[in-house]
């Protein structure tokens, strides 16, 4: 049934409605009030009749606008099945470049950020940290491991010092005995000159890390020259400030090598 046939017939429907409500209004008719809320209520002579008669025309409207556009899509998949019979089948889609394949992989959601735990430090700890970082524990401690040092470099230097003239007539007991005399003496000549190096170059550094509140590589500059001019006093103003210098710039060259600031 069209939609043409269908308003015709919907609206006889409402015709014979009107008739049967006239005639039945024609034989009882109602007060004013009961005219009113028969009309409110959608009787078909009222205001809200009109309204839902709009309503049930737009409704058929649409269910037959669907149905019509339900047979074209029947249609049309219809047609395209009967042209895939006919056309060969598409080949099948390449594989992706393993490029592009990484560079999907890749780009997937970024990783949460991890953030290691914070450990406050024990009072053992705190205790260790202020021995380790007073001045007078430097400078012995550096005292003791110059003087290791210096014996270990004298005993290495006098196993290689070859034998004093007149001494080949000597017994390989005695000189034996005067080669230990002779190491052991530059032993201790180096382990003297090696502490108090260590003792001067530590103490004062520590002094002027203290005193400049900054742990930079100045203070080994000022601790190097320093500990410079004090071992060369003994070579007047000249030689103290070539100590000072040659033992400034040593210092800078050594904490830019090991990249201790």
């Amino acid at each position: 049934m069209g939609l043409v046939d269908r308003w015709a017939s919907r609206a006889r429907e409402e015709r014979e409605a009107r008739e049967r409500s006239a005639r039945e209004r024609a034989r009882f008719p109602p007060a004013p009030a009961a005219r009113r809320l028969h009309a409110d209520r959608g009787s078909p002579g009222g205001s809200g009749g009109r309204v839902l008669h709009r309503l049930l025309f737009r409704r058929a409207r649409a269910e037959e606008a669907g149905s019509a556009a339900g047979a074209d899509a029947g249609t049309s998949a219809g047609e395209s099945a009967s042209a895939s019979d006919g056309a060969p089948s598409p080949a099948p889609p390449s594989a992706p470049p393993a490029a592009s394949a990484g560079a999907g992989a890749g780009a997937g959601p970024p990783k949460p950020k991890t953030y290691k735990k914070v450990e406050m430090p024990t009072p053992e700890q705190i205790v260790m940290d202020d021995l380790m970082n007073n001045c007078l524990v430097k400078s012995v401690l550096a005292t003791v491991m110059g003087g290791v040092l210096g014996a270990a470099m004298g005993i290495f230097f006098g196993a290689f010092e070859g034998p004093v003239p007149g001494e080949e007539k000597l017994s390989v007991t005695q000189s034996l005995k005067n080669a230990a005399r002779s190491t052991a003496s530059k032993s201790w000549s180096y382990a003297k000159g090696f502490a108090a190096f260590g003792a001067l170059y530590s103490g004062s550094e520590c002094v002027v890390e203290q005193y400049r509140a900054s742990h930079d590589i100045y203070n080994s500059a000022y601790a190097g020259c320093f500990t410079g001019g004090v071992m060369a006093r003994s070579g007047g103003p000249q030689g103290m400030a070539m100590g000072c210098a040659t033992m400034g710039a040593l210092s800078v060259c050594m904490d830019k090598f090991m990249d201790m600031h």
